[in-house]
């Protein structure tokens, strides 16, 4: 990962082991899963990792509704269910370099 980010936002986690990786590595990592199979037992398995949440999810809908800003947006598993590039690709860095959907970014300046 490129720089030193202090919050990631992981897309389809599955069972949470790459997020689990960046948060023993002072990443705060929330993970949104579409799975409620998957979110459980990603909660169940790593529920002891500080700094580390999954959520079940669309993660449209999750960025839609969520306040707080990510340094790093990646996916090792979810991106490969994305269908409608439209729909995902509406982020974009903010002037501080973190990743909000498109609709709650104010223009650099």
């Amino acid at each position: 990962m490129l720089g030193e980010p202090r919050r990631a936002l992981d897309l389809g986690p599955a069972e949470g082991r790459e997020a689990v990786y960046l948060t023993r590595h002072g990443v705060e990592v929330t993970g949104v899963d579409l799975s409620p199979v998957q979110v459980e037992r990603a909660r169940t398995w790593w529920d002891d990792v500080p700094g580390l949440t999954f959520v079940c999810a669309d993660v449209r809908d999750y960025l839609a509704e969520e306040a707080q800003l990510f340094d790093a947006i990646y996916s090792v598993w979810g991106a490969v269910w994305f269908t409608d590039p439209e729909q995902t690709t509406s982020l974009r860095l903010t002037e501080r370099g973190a990743c909000r959907r498109r609709t709650r970014c104010r223009s650099p300046g």
